[in-house]
């Protein structure tokens, strides 16, 4: 009995500290996710890019009611568009090299998804005078060629990221860690600003002396992300890239007498043996 309540209580206290810390996320039109490696940032951009679709249809299906009223021609449904291949009830539409050359339109009023968007366009690429123009009239005016589109996009870190996207975004998360459970997930998660003129991030006033509570003072949040969000994409889709590569696997067993590190491996002594040849 005793163990019950204790059990109880435990589990009465951790529904409290996570109902306290559960935040209302309100995004803008471009928002970037950030955090290393498989802690959930693609899990939180899709669970974002599932909401926001949601959003957008009940707009559109507004829309289509007030037009229906006026016999006025109706307005473009919205789509999902992603760089990945997403398994949604509704579907997706690819993101081509148009798109990203403004070549092409998005639909009005879509959400738009960037997986790893630094593999498109990162922060070493500001030499190239034509990227920069073109990313910058891209993130600018996302929201006006969309009229009133979503775009969200994710990479490790935000210092990877092109100068363009730091400059225009809306909203900024960084996840801290992720906590798996039975049948969902614990993201951790901060509401960031990004401090481009000292290329750092403000997290909070300890760490930060230029940030305060009114402009970047964010506290850590949870969200709670159902496994079902798993069966949207492919964990490991990039390993496309590497399946089909010769599998090394030598096991060796050395003796304590030959643990010296005898070689180093260096891209750059790599690459100046392959010009050689």
């Amino acid at each position: 009995m005793i163990l019950l309540i204790i059990l109880g209580l435990t589990i009465f206290i951790f529904a409290v500290v996570i109902l306290l810390k559960l935040k209302d996320l309100n995004y803008g039109n471009l928002t970037l996710v950030t955090g290393g490696v498989k802690v959930g940032k693609t899990m939180f951009s899709v669970y974002l890019v599932k909401r926001q679709y949601k959003r957008q249809l009940r707009k559109w299906r507004r829309a289509c009611r007030q037009c229906k009223r006026k016999y006025l021609n109706f307005p473009e449904k919205p789509l999902i568009y992603s760089n990945m291949p997403l398994k949604v009830k509704w579907g997706y539409s690819p993101i081509t090299e148009d798109h990203v050359l403004q070549k092409a339109r998005f639909r009005y009023g879509s959400v738009i998804y960037f997986n790893e968007i630094t593999f498109i366009a990162g922060s070493k690429d500001i030499k190239d005078d034509e990227i920069n123009d073109t990313l910058l009239k891209f993130y600018k005016l996302i929201a006006h060629s969309t009229r009133g589109g979503f775009c969200i996009v994710d990479t490790q870190a935000i210092q990877d990221a092109h100068f363009a996207l730091k400059r225009s975004l809306s909203t900024y998360y960084m996840l801290i860690k992720k906590i798996w459970l039975p049948f969902f997930n614990i993201v951790f998660l901060r509401e960031n600003i990004f401090v481009d003129g000292e290329n750092t991030v403000a997290i909070d006033t300890q760490v930060d002396p230029q940030d305060t509570p009114l402009t970047g003072g964010k506290k850590l949040y949870v969200r709670l992300l159902p496994h079902s969000l798993w069966r949207n994409y492919d964990q490991y889709a990039y390993s496309y890239f590497t399946d089909s590569l010769p599998l090394q696997d030598e096991l060796l067993k050395p003796r304590k007498d030959d643990l010296k590190v005898k070689h180093l491996i260096r891209l750059k002594t790599i690459i100046e043996r392959r010009k050689q040849k």
